[in-house]
């Protein structure tokens, strides 16, 4: 069992955004964290990539719970919302979410948990690389 915690973030000043995400194992421990910036995106994009990139990683089938403050991700996910842009990214989303049992958890944003925080410190930062 892993949680994925996800952020992503998105500045339209720099046109420039940045996916993070972190991987705990069941005793809680970080085993893995990543964020990347990108050019010309969207803040949903961003979300969307940070949930890909994480599930890329975990190369075993597993039982994954996803935390994050998208409801974007959530709400596509656990109540049916249309897919009405960025189908080229829920196509992925979908492929790579395939061989593992994915579970969505909804955080409120900067509302203090832990590593939720984390997450939007390291998006907000990569996203200052571009």
């Amino acid at each position: 069992m892993y949680t994925i915690y996800t952020d992503g973030a998105y500045s339209k000043l720099r046109n420039s955004g940045g996916a993070a995400f972190l991987i705990l194992n069941e005793d809680e421990k970080i085993v893995l964290k990543s964020a990347k910036g990108y050019s010309n995106s969207t803040n949903q994009r961003m979300e969307m990539l940070a949930c890909i990139n994480a599930l890329s990683c975990v190369t075993e089938p597993s039982d994954i719970n996803i935390v994050t403050d998208s409801m974007y991700i959530v709400g596509t996910y656990t109540m049916n919302w249309r897919r009405k842009c960025n189908n080229d990214l829920w196509s992925k989303f979908d492929e790579v979410k395939e061989k593992h049992n994915v579970t969505f958890t909804h955080v409120k944003g900067h509302k203090g948990d832990k590593y939720n925080t984390v997450v939007d410190g390291m998006a907000v930062e990569a996203s200052h690389i571009n």
